[in-house]
């Protein structure tokens, strides 16, 4: 997710309100794709650096752990067990060390 400000007005995808040009959003991959398609430009105010791989339900955090290191991923596995500890995401981590 990042913060942005469009150079056009818009409307949010979800809430189906309008937006004004120069309002201070966040955004996710998909609403940027949908600006970009719609050619709205927009500049990145913030961008938010607490993201992490581990951000997201248990499909979209599988989907991410892919060509990482095995000391990347009992980093992972340290995290999400002082975390969440969601067992989906910690048992295809431990499958990820066993390959």
């Amino acid at each position: 997710m990042v913060k942005i400000k469009a150079d056009k007005r818009f409307r949010d995808r979800i809430t189906k309100k309008p937006i004004k040009a120069g309002t201070v959003v966040e955004a996710d991959e998909e609403r940027l794709e949908l600006l970009k398609k719609h050619k709205i430009n927009y500049e990145i105010v913030e961008e938010n650096k607490g993201d992490s791989i581990l951000d997201g339900n248990v499909s979209e955090v599988v989907e991410r752990l892919v060509d990482l290191e095995s000391e990347q991923v009992s980093e992972l596995i340290e995290k999400e067990k002082t975390g969440k500890a969601r067992k989906g995401v910690l048992e295809h981590l431990e499958s990820l060390l066993a390959e």
